[in-house]
C-alpha cells in the first residue's frame, strides 16, 4: 500500500475529521481512507465513459422526444 502525507489541513476539517472517526469507532487514518474511498468511487464519470453510454442509450432508444412530448411526460409525472 501507498502512504501518503498531507499538509496544511485546515484546523475545521482536521477536528471534524477527528470527531467523526472517534464517533465511528475508527483511528483518524482509517476515517481518511474510508472517505477518500467514497469520494474516489462515487461521483467520478470519465467524459469518454459518458459520451459511450449516451451513444447507446441512444441507440436503443431509436429517436428523440419533442418538446410537447416532453412536457407532457412532466405533467404526468406531477400527477
Amino acid at each position: 500500500m501507498a502512504t501518503i502525507t498531507l499538509k496544511n489541513i485546515p484546523t475545521r476539517v482536521y477536528e471534524r475529521l477527528k470527531s467523526l472517526a472517534k464517533l465511528r469507532h475508527r483511528s483518524l487514518n482509517n476515517e481518511i481512507i474510508h472517505r477518500l474511498e467514497m469520494s474516489v468511487d462515487s461521483g467520478f464519470n470519465d467524459p469518454e465513459e459518458v459520451r459511450l453510454r449516451a451513444k447507446v442509450l441512444r441507440e436503443k432508444i431509436k429517436g428523440y422526444l419533442t418538446l410537447d412530448e416532453i412536457q407532457k411526460a412532466i405533467d404526468e409525472g406531477r400527477e
